[in-house]
């Protein structure tokens, strides 16, 4: 899609009388920063600006156009970026509607800024927006993994005294924390109480019971679930099998994986499995040293020259906020010059021109990238 895209916009721009409008840069920053083009994003944004101090003030960035930077911004785990370009979305004149609000909650939740996503959850109801499924689920799932326990039930009420309705992944993210903040046996009950009332556990549910069963060593109790969780329909994924594999040997009972193997449904996994146990099996016969047992379970795609990749790309990152700090150096100051006394947009006006594009990509997984 991005080469096809890039295709149609080179021969657009070749055209003189072709330009763009609002909307043209706005789907450009939006999409070149979705493909993890960061500097192309920025650099279509300083484009816009400059264009707009010629204009009547019509052609700037609009609430689509702020919505856009934060998203991205957040993709690239510049969430401290985003937070300062969400204030001055605020002084711009444009108030956010309930999808920016969405998505700086969760990039905030996914960076572990939980009181930053509170404030901003806090500001979105007070503005009278109605927080819906996604933003009740970034912000347990928030509160979880940072081990707030009593805050994420206390929310989980609230949402039903809200009336947004629960789904699956909201009694997963529920779930899954009760079992990690120590809370097994509530989360447990949790899970059996949803079997019986009707369609809300999936095969993560049953994933994310299998692996604390395995965890605790009952085994038995795990595969059981195995066998349900088969005989209702869902798929028994790489990460249970996984799990089950481990616990099985960890307990010494490699003869079970023969149970474990008829519920394997992905063809492609069965032969992977088979020359795992009998590696597992070699090993245990004739243990070896330790510093050669490093065959990985399952096969891996690409080499560590990916990883340091990927770390160059994160360490390109232009986090050039006036307060951060990276390995002891000093904060970063920007010249006067580069920032528009009038400008409705100054730090974002700053990260544009520190920026030159194609040299600040950065790999997109997800918002949970953020820092």
């Amino acid at each position: 899609m991005r080469d096809e895209f890039t295709r149609v916009f080179d021969k657009l721009r070749e055209k003189k009388q072709f330009a763009l409008d609002l909307w043209g840069y706005n789907i450009c920053i939006h999409a070149f920063g979705c493909w993890g083009d960061l500097g192309m994003s920025l650099s279509f944004f300083r484009e816009m600006k400059e264009r707009s101090q010629g204009s009547d003030g019509s052609f700037g960035p609009d609430l689509r156009t702020y919505y856009s930077l934060i998203h991205i911004l957040c993709l690239a785990g510049k969430v401290k970026d985003a937070l300062i370009v969400w204030e001055e979305l605020k002084d711009s004149g444009h108030e956010p509607d309930a999808s920016t609000y969405r998505i700086i909650i969760q990039g905030c939740c996914k960076s572990y800024r939980i009181d930053d996503a509170t404030i901003r959850f806090s500001e979105m109801q007070h503005n009278g927006f109605c927080p819906d499924n996604v933003v009740y689920n970034s912000l347990l799932d928030g509160l979880l993994k940072a081990r707030r326990l009593t805050e994420a039930c206390q929310l989980f009420e609230k949402m039903v005294e809200d009336g947004v309705r629960a789904s699956c992944w909201t009694y997963n993210i529920l779930i899954d924390g009760l079992f990690k903040n120590g809370r097994a046996v509530d989360g447990y009950t949790l899970f059996c109480d949803l079997k019986k009332k009707g369609p809300f556990v999936d095969g993560i549910t049953y994933s994310i019971v299998i692996l604390c069963l395995c965890r605790e060593g009952q085994i038995e109790d795990a595969l059981q679930l195995v066998e349900e969780m088969e005989g209702r329909g869902f798929v028994v994924d790489l990460v249970t099998i996984t799990s089950l594999l481990i616990g099985l040997h960890r307990q010494g009972r490699g003869e079970w994986t023969e149970r474990l193997m008829k519920h394997i449904r992905d063809g492609n996994l069965v032969p992977t499995l088979l020359k795992w146990k009998a590696n597992m099996e070699a090993y245990v016969e004739s243990p070896q040293s330790r510093n050669k047992d490093f065959t990985p379970m399952f096969p891996s795609k690409g080499d560590f020259s990916d990883i340091m990749n990927l770390i160059s790309s994160c360490d390109m990152g232009i986090d050039i906020g006036p307060d951060l700090k990276a390995d002891g150096q000093q904060d970063q100051e920007f010249p006067s010059s580069d920032t528009d006394p009038w400008s409705s947009s100054p730090y974002m006006d700053r990260l544009a021109n520190q920026v030159n594009s194609n040299d600040h990509s950065f790999q997109t997984f997800s918002l949970s990238r953020g820092r």
